[in-house]
């Protein structure tokens, strides 16, 4: 989303209020497809400080994706700070440029959400996962190898050259 902040520029105003909602379908993030299941909402301000401009606002973005323990959907309620330096020269890495008195409102959305997705997204904190032998959801049924899985390993599921540290464990 393209905002003109041409008003800022000539100073014809001292700030600029923006208040708008951003369309987007999918979000890919790690490898991993990501659903908007609304709109981006952005609420902040736009400020001249010296020789730049300074945005501030606050995002708030409702997701949903894979539950990385039991593949269930998982919703992401995300709500987070943005700040952000621009100018129409370049000042530096962390310093946006103003191309055509334009800023471009998603990209900096776009930064800082990845910023904020958690490294890992379950769908409850209590979300038991799939069986790591049979891949059975464990939320939505009990499988009937943990009982054998957790009590003995075969030996010759074990690798010979670690056969020797079984003994350790018993």
């Amino acid at each position: 989303m393209k905002i003109d902040i041409l008003e800022l520029i000539n100073g014809k105003k001292d700030k600029m209020e923006i208040h708008t909602e951003i369309s987007r379908d999918k979000f890919n993030f790690n490898d991993k497809e990501m659903t908007f299941l609304g709109p981006i909402r952005f609420s902040g301000v736009m400020k001249k400080k010296k020789d730049s401009y300074v945005l501030k606002g606050i995002c708030e973005v409702i997701l949903t994706c894979p539950c990385d323990r039991c593949l269930d959907e998982a919703v992401l309620n995300l709500k987070f700070e943005i700040e952000q330096q621009y100018s129409t020269e370049e000042l530096g890495l962390d310093v946006k440029l103003i191309v055509n008195n334009v800023i471009d409102l998603y990209e900096v959305v776009e930064e800082y959400l990845y910023l904020n997705i958690p490294l890992q997204i379950i769908c409850s904190p209590s979300c038991k996962g799939l069986c790591s032998y049979c891949g059975v959801n464990l939320n939505k049924e009990q499988c009937k190898c943990s009982d054998e899985v957790e009590g003995e390993v075969s030996e010759q599921e074990i690798d010979p050259r670690f056969l020797k540290l079984k003994s350790l464990f018993k």
